[in-house]
């Protein structure tokens, strides 16, 4: 296996979306998305993670406003990466699933 591949891995048991960096690995949960679309969405948003991980490796080390910083602009590669790919998706059902997941975020982070 290609040493750069990306592996997706669906948990039908979380709902946790995350990217493993050092597994290069892309954990999708399952309990809490409506669709497909939904987890389309959380890919796309973790492989933004990856994006910024390639263009800027020290943002993996973020802490608290940076990791916000972070998390939205992951958002922004994921939408970019669906673009260039010529996947079509709502971006206002997008755009609220982010807004969604980022508030989340930030209220985690008790800032």
């Amino acid at each position: 296996m290609d040493k750069n591949a990306l592996t997706i891995k669906f948990e039908k048991d979380s709902s946790d979306d995350y990217f493993d960096l050092e597994n290069m690995l892309i954990h999708c949960g399952t309990v809490d998305k409506k669709d497909g679309e939904e987890i389309m969405f959380s890919i796309l948003h973790e492989v933004g993670h990856f994006l910024s991980y390639c263009i800027d490796p020290e943002l993996g080390t973020a802490e608290d406003m940076d990791t916000i910083f972070v998390e939205i602009t992951s958002w922004i590669y994921g939408l970019d990466l669906a673009e260039s790919l010529g996947i079509h998706l709502e971006k206002r059902k997008f755009f609220n699933y982010a807004q969604c997941s980022v508030r989340k975020y930030i209220k985690s982070l008790n800032i």
